[in-house]
């Protein structure tokens, strides 16, 4: 970090606790809390003391909240949503002089909320927003990692030709799309992926009757080598 803000002092500050990123498996609704946070002594000259130290105590709250898409300048994503929040302790300690005691000096609290949105495409975001107190987006920012199964913004939408009948499905679903198809691949909302056919065509129908009710994402891939995604719901048959 650059704590003055023009480049006289570059801290480096490791966590210790260090910061959990995800509990796997993320799936929607699931939650955790960790604890995390630094404590650096840097030179004080800066401040007008003999040295400085800065003790960072963090707690984050991370919820997986929301699953669907989300769509930045590079495209859209097949995403959980995670809602961050953050519970920061930063307290001050100064050392006036050499022989003199490090001495407290003072403490922020301060509470951030933040959304993350996580998809296949990378281990990190694709997506990160920040909100204030209101809940209004103070800053946004996204991945430079484009999305490998649907269209980039602005261009035709990759799936625009693939389709999926009946949905909800029960039994079977029958896939169709203008282009040949060599391979489907269904995942579920954790991203696992639960059924695999490597031998498919468009029009073909895939057999559901082994899997669970619930919320998937099916995945095509075309004989030149493009990937198509759907939503797919699945239901008991009656």
């Amino acid at each position: 970090g650059d704590p003055l803000g023009d480049g006289s002092i570059t801290l480096v500050a490791p966590f210790e606790p260090t910061l959990t990123l995800h509990e796997f498996p993320r799936q929607f609704s699931g939650s955790f809390t960790d604890d995390f946070g630094f404590d650096v002594t840097v030179d004080g000259s800066q401040f007008g003391v003999y040295q400085a130290r800065i003790r960072d105590v963090s707690t984050v709250h991370d919820t997986t909240d929301g699953y669907g898409t989300i769509t930045t300048p590079l495209g859209t994503y097949d995403c959980l949503r995670s809602r961050l929040v953050t519970i920061r302790t930063d307290s001050i300690f100064a050392q006036l002089l050499q022989i003199l005691p490090m001495t407290f000096v003072q403490a922020t609290v301060d509470t951030t909320v933040s959304y993350s949105w996580h998809a296949l495409e990378t281990k990190l975001p694709v997506a990160e927003m920040t909100v204030d107190s209101l809940g209004q987006a103070t800053s946004f920012t996204w991945s430079a990692i484009e999305p490998s199964s649907t269209a980039i913004h602005g261009a035709a939408p990759l799936n625009a030709g693939l389709s999926l009948f009946p949905q909800p499905a029960a039994e079977h679903v029958r896939i169709s799309a203008n282009t040949p198809l060599v391979s489907v691949a269904i995942n579920d909302m954790n991203g696992r992926t639960v059924l695999r056919d490597e031998r498919i065509a468009t029009n073909d129908c895939v057999d559901l009757s082994a899997l669970p009710a619930g919320v998937y994402v099916l995945s095509a891939t075309s004989a030149d080598g493009r990937r198509f995604s759907q939503r797919l719901v699945h239901i008991n048959a009656l």
